[in-house]
């Protein structure tokens, strides 16, 4: 059997990773995969290095609307003309691909919702060719739309959208709940939540951490894996490290993640916070490594996050984590570690769960053991793909 992947992306991240451990942990061997990306997705390469040969990647010349727009005045008439004749040009190429490509099932992997238009475009096309096993897969929270004319425009796409797929299959819980907002979506029965499943690669990056930001072997490091956006909290981080740094002088933050064209200036404002304690790096392949030679692993998101990846990868590794109390992160981190989920908004609390984890090693070490416990149970990559692999062949 052969498997189609389409997904469209500007961005290296979360989806990539749930493909790669999908196709390499996929209990059919003799199945293969085909992934179909845009030709400007900045992981085609990636792909290639992490899957078997057997599989195919293929960069697809599709024009993008968030990239075209950039392109034209900001004027809303041009705007909803350019989106209606994109979305048909993209339809019409969409069709032409999947025409060409010999593949029974399609997984579309969107990295939010309602995502890039072409994310939901494959799934209607898919079902417009007459074929089966149409699944459209969620990797982050779905957004509402804005303003009457985008509404009913949303509800609408949403609506032949609900018609094609087989399954709607979100991240978590939290995923599906807000998938479940959207007006057109709200009552249907098909969408369900299956946890990625994970297990960190321990390749290590080319470039070692301590060593690129000059630090002894026996100062400690607090990492921070995250795009520079503002949501995901650095400025609550600083703000909570800065009192760490009250109590204990051989402490390092380090950030470590990608930054986007319309992140720069935050990014700039970032680095005027920069000392010889707080270090920004850009993004890292195999950034696994940074994780196995930190302390402790943080998380400040303080809104729209639908699972904590880096979260489950520190987990696996072993090494304790520190979040803050947004639902995707609770779901990851249950119960059982409930002391190291803190308020968003409460940066005193973060900063002295910090101390009391790089204090207090028995403490530590307790949950090391209990976050290892929790991901080898419920993340597991086999498990995620034996689901997916039954949603597949299971007769409707």
């Amino acid at each position: 059997m052969k498997i189609l992947i389409y997904l469209e992306n500007l961005h290296r991240g979360g989806v990539d990773t749930f493909i790669i451990n999908l196709i390499n942990y996929w209990p059919e061997k003799k199945d293969k995969f085909i992934i179909l990306a845009n030709q400007n997705h900045p992981a085609i390469d990636f792909f290639k290095i992490n899957i078997e040969k057997k599989n195919q990647v293929i960069s697809f010349n599709v024009p993008l609307y968030n990239e075209l727009i950039k392109k034209f005045p900001n004027l809303f008439l041009i705007k909803v003309f350019l989106r209606i004749t994109l979305i048909l040009y993209q339809y019409f190429l969409l069709k032409k691909a999947f025409s060409k490509i010999e593949a029974s099932s399609l997984i579309v992997a969107n990295g939010g919702y309602p995502g890039g238009d072409t994310s939901r475009l494959a799934n209607i096309v898919w079902k417009r060719l007459g074929k089966n096993n149409n699944i459209h897969n969620v990797n982050n929270l779905a957004v509402q739309p804005k303003g009457f004319l985008t509404s009913r425009f949303e509800n609408f796409f949403d609506h032949w959208l609900k018609m094609s797929v087989d399954h709607f299959v979100c991240v978590s819980q939290v995923s599906e709940k807000y998938l479940r907002k959207r007006k057109n979506l709200s009552h249907i029965k098909n969408i369900i939540y299956i946890y990625h499943g994970l297990n960190p690669t321990k390749k290590k990056s080319k470039k070692m951490l301590r060593k690129l930001i000059n630090i002894e072997n026996n100062e400690k490091i607090c990492l921070v894996l995250a795009t520079y956006e503002r949501r995901k909290g650095h400025s609550f981080l600083i703000k909570s490290f800065k009192e760490v740094l009250k109590i204990r002088s051989d402490v390092h933050l380090v950030f470590v993640g990608h930054r986007n064209k319309n992140d720069l200036n935050y990014f700039n404002y970032l680095k005027t916070l920069q000392n010889n304690k707080i270090h920004f790096l850009d993004f890292v392949p195999y950034a696994t490594s940074f994780i196995i030679e930190s302390d402790l692993v943080l998380l400040g998101s303080q809104e729209f996050e639908s699972f904590g990846l880096v979260a489950l990868e520190a987990m696996m590794l072993k090494k304790p984590v520190i979040t803050t109390n947004l639902e995707a992160f609770k779901e990851v981190l249950g119960k059982e570690n409930f002391e190291n989920i803190i308020k968003k908004n409460n940066y005193k609390s973060y900063s002295n769960q910090i101390i009391k984890m790089l204090n207090n090693k028995k403490y530590r070490n307790e949950s090391i053991e209990k976050g290892y416990k929790r991901a080898n149970i419920l993340f597991n990559p086999y498990q995620m793909c034996l689901k997916y692999y039954d949603l597949i062949n299971t007769k409707k």
